[in-house]
């Protein structure tokens, strides 16, 4: 892997880019026809994978949401959408990047960097270092969100919403 083109190409293309080393790390690992490597991942596959499974779950979840309101309708009982409804603003994959969930600071930058669908991000917590520190009132988006990780959160920053 060291000695190999590609690499040194994508190195090169890479170095003025944010996370680039984890630009690049992903990029070979989810590439084994280009670079096989222990660990290695078929990328394509596992994007496809992830939309059709995410395609699937947003379809399931507008019809039962449909039919939880029909029931409402008929007991003549209001329906009532709430932040933590997992029927209320679904995640939409947009990206096969589930890693990582990270808001940085968009008032300082020309383009947003995260977007939830149409909607920018927005960090309820506080900004260090132009990243968001989550808190508590993140929580409602944080639990929708298909990542492995919040980055970041700290002990000492409303440790509540750990």
């Amino acid at each position: 892997m060291v000695k190999s083109d590609k690499v040194k190409d994508l190195l090169n293309y890479l170095q003025y880019t944010w996370c680039s080393d984890e630009s690049l790390w992903a990029t070979i690992a989810g590439n084994p026809e280009e670079l096989k490597i222990p660990g290695g991942f078929d990328a394509k596959f596992f994007y496809y994978s992830l939309l059709r499974e995410s395609e699937r779950c947003i379809t399931t979840q507008k019809s039962t949401f449909k039919s939880l309101e029909q029931k409402q309708q008929k007991n003549n009982k209001t329906t009532i959408k709430t932040p933590l409804s997992p029927f209320t603003n679904s995640f939409q994959l947009s990206s096969f990047y589930i890693s990582r969930y990270q808001i940085w600071n968009q008032k300082r930058y020309k383009h947003p960097i995260t977007r939830t669908g149409k909607q920018l991000a927005r960090c309820y917590g506080k900004f260090v270092k132009e990243s968001c520190v989550f808190g508590v009132d993140d929580m409602p988006n944080l639990i929708r969100r298909p990542e492995l990780v919040a980055h970041k959160m700290y002990m000492d920053f409303e440790p509540a919403g750990k």
